[in-house]
């Protein structure tokens, strides 16, 4: 059996574990699968701690890996062991009673307790390290209990991004959040910071090797663990059968996702990508207030866009005070201390030009944007170019660039 990919954010800290038990064990060999099989399919593939990052270093010599391959045409099963960089020799595995039997190779002799596999069997404990598979793992024999629908519209990945400075000199802090169907969950906490001079940027990476566990909500809030997903950017996972929901403010998760009011994708104000999705006659355009993009007909309205509203703060104005969740899905509060004057506003988050395509009124649709981001990072934020006194739109300065040259709006 192939496992089942999930969507998420696991990469690189002192790990800290929740662990609960995935029940007790089955019968036929404690568990093993296949019916006492000494090579259950559900044990082919790895485990590992994740990486930890330092600026910008990955400290690949922590790193702890134990991949288990599928049998041969001989019937035999091989396994791997890393430590740090080098894959040390290989040798035999099978499954003995409730255990894994290592023979040959680094681990020679030892034995792996069916019963160290926990939370749907995507943690294993195994020689004072915790090693997790990113990848949901079918026909697991000890399945954590299934999740409510209160749940299930919990499922999916969660983030957060605060970044403060300067175009000069910034700072930023966040962290990735993955509630997995299977009950798995992954937390990674990064923090970096950059600076400018001229055209030329650097910044500096940091990021803690995962926290896993097992994660539980009710009343569609998160009640174990105890992080606040109420103000995080939601994303749905790819192939699942739950999410879409997100956790109170997370639930707008953008282009293309759950439709909660009953217009469907590709109907009138309905979500789209491109005008292949909507109807004839009609065009994809994004709305001004938060770039969102739905299907329009010429010279008509969409008060919701797959039933969502505009934000309660649009792009580019001011959103001081208030949390990201105000500026909507697409967009987060950046705030720059330095500068005149200070402030925070909603500006869109982009992977490149090309997202930054939408303005926030018709005063200003001619006005050139572009996709500013951090020297190492994969995503920023949506800048609007200024000419020296230019206007800019919700009462938006015009600043300079680090070389003095105008300009950006903020």
């Amino acid at each position: 059996m192939d496992r089942a990919r999930s969507t998420h954010w696991v990469c690189a800290g002192l790990m800290v574990v929740f662990v609960a038990s995935c029940g007790g064990a089955d019968g036929g060999g404690g568990g093993g699968g296949g019916g006492g099989s000494q090579h259950p399919a559900w044990l082919s593939g790895s485990w590992s701690n994740g990486t930890r990052v330092e600026n910008n270093t990955a400290f690949t010599g922590e790193e702890r890996e134990i991949a288990f391959s599928r049998p041969d045409s001989s019937g035999s099963a091989k396994y791997r062991y890393r430590l740090g960089r080098s894959w040390t020799n290989e040798g035999r595995w099978s499954v003995v009673g409730d255990s894994i039997r290592l023979e040959g190779g680094y681990l020679s002799g030892r034995s792996i307790s069916l019963s160290s596999f926990t939370v749907s069997c995507r943690i294993l404990m195994f020689s004072g390290d915790t090693l997790f598979s990113s990848e949901r793992i079918e026909g697991c024999p000890r399945p954590a209990a299934r999740l409510s629908s209160d749940e299930c519209r919990l499922v999916g990945n969660y983030s957060v991004n605060n970044q403060s400075g300067s175009t000069d000199v910034w700072s930023s802090n966040g962290w990735t959040l993955l509630l997995d169907e299977d009950r798995f969950y992954s937390y990674v906490y990064s923090h970096g910071s950059g600076r400018c001079f001229g055209t030329r940027c650097s910044s500096l990476t940091n990021s803690a090797r995962p926290v896993v566990g097992e994660w539980r909500g009710s009343g569609g809030r998160l009640t174990a663990p105890m992080y606040d997903i109420a103000s995080a950017q939601y994303e749905a996972l790819e192939g699942s059968s739950c999410g879409g929901g997100g956790g109170g403010g997370a639930r707008d998760s953008g282009v293309g996702s759950v439709v909660d009011s009953g217009v469907s994708t590709g109907a009138l104000c309905g979500s789209c990508s491109s005008d292949a999705d909507c109807p004839s006659g009609a065009f994809c355009g994004a709305r001004r207030c938060d770039g969102v993009r739905g299907c329009y007909a010429s010279g008509a309205t969409c008060s919701t866009i797959a039933g969502r509203s505009c934000p309660a703060v649009s792009d580019f104005a001011s959103c001081a005070g208030l949390t990201s969740s105000s500026c909507g899905s697409n967009s987060q509060c950046t705030n720059f201390s330095s500068g005149s004057p200070p402030g925070s506003r909603c500006l869109p988050r982009c992977a490149s030009d090309a997202d930054c395509r939408s303005s926030p009124s018709a005063e200003f649709d001619d006005r050139q944007q572009f996709c500013s981001i951090n020297s190492g990072a994969t995503m920023g934020i949506c800048l609007m170019r200024c000419a020296s006194g230019q206007a800019c739109p919700s009462g938006a300065s015009c600043r300079p660039f680090t070389n003095g040259t105008y300009g950006f709006c903020f």
